[in-house]
This record gives structure tokens, C-alpha cells and sequence, in this order.
């Protein structure tokens, strides 16, 4: 048992030495997975979008939209957080900006998608996650000057 115990330790340390190594590409690859993420959940949330008929009366979310709506929550708030995270080059916050633009457009679509089928209270949800978005492109943009 101690023979293992000992051996481990040298690994543990290995280890650290490479990911601590990989920090900086790996923040960057934590973003783009991410950022997949993100993307598919704005591709959901759009199919369902239009597949809803228009409505110039207020009505409640359906809860599969409503699901796929809190997941693109979550992601777009991971993705301002590992945008704003120390260490990075200017070159990964260029990329980084980039697919929070790229995400800022798709939100500000659906936003447009939501309130034609008359969905008030989605439409708020993303435009408060696209403010977000806009937040913290502004953040890298005023870092890198």
C-alpha cells in the first residue's frame, strides 16, 4: 500500500506540470467546447421557435423551449465567465469575442422569432443573456487596447 502511495505522488505531480502547462489552451479549448455547446442549444431553441405558429397575443413559453432556453442560459453565462478569465492572450480574447458576437447575432434573432409568436417572456430572457454577451465583448475589446 505505501509503495503505491509513493508512486502516485511523482504522477500527481506530472500531472500538474501539465496542465498547468496546457492553462492557456486549454482556456481557449474550454471556450470553444463551450461555445458548441452554446450553439447547439440556440439551434434547438430556434427549431422550436419556428415551428410555433406567429401570435400577436401574449403567451406562456412552452416548457421544452423553456428547457432548452435555461441551458442556453447556463452556457452563455459560462462562456462571459471563461471570456473574462485571467491569463489570457489577446489572440484567444479576439476568438473569444468573436463567438460572442457570433452568439449576440443568434440571440438577437431568436429574440425576434420569440416576440413574433408573441412570447414576452423569452424575449426578455434573451436579451438579457445577448446584453450579457455584449458586456463582455466590450470587456475584451477594452482589455486588448
Amino acid at each position: 500500500m505505501g509503495r503505491a502511495r509513493r508512486a502516485s505522488i511523482p504522477a500527481v505531480g506530472a500531472v500538474w506540470l501539465l496542465l498547468s502547462a496546457s492553462a492557456g489552451a486549454s482556456l481557449l479549448s474550454d471556450f470553444q467546447a463551450r461555445l458548441a455547446q452554446t450553439v447547439w442549444a440556440a439551434q434547438q431553441t430556434e427549431v422550436i421557435l419556428r415551428t410555433l405558429p406567429p401570435s400577436a397575443m401574449p403567451a406562456s413559453t412552452p416548457d421544452g423551449l423553456a428547457s432548452y432556453a435555461a441551458l442556453l442560459a447556463e452556457n452563455a453565462a459560462a462562456l462571459n465567465a471563461a471570456a473574462t478569465a485571467r491569463g489570457s492572450t489577446d489572440e484567444q480574447r479576439r476568438v473569444m469575442a468573436d463567438g460572442l458576437q457570433a452568439v449576440s447575432t443568434a440571440l438577437q434573432d431568436q429574440m425576434a422569432l420569440a416576440g413574433n409568436r408573441g412570447l414576452l417572456g423569452l424575449v426578455s430572457t434573451l436579451s438579457s443573456l445577448r446584453e450579457g454577451c455584449r458586456s463582455t465583448i466590450a470587456q475584451l475589446s477594452a482589455v486588448r487596447r
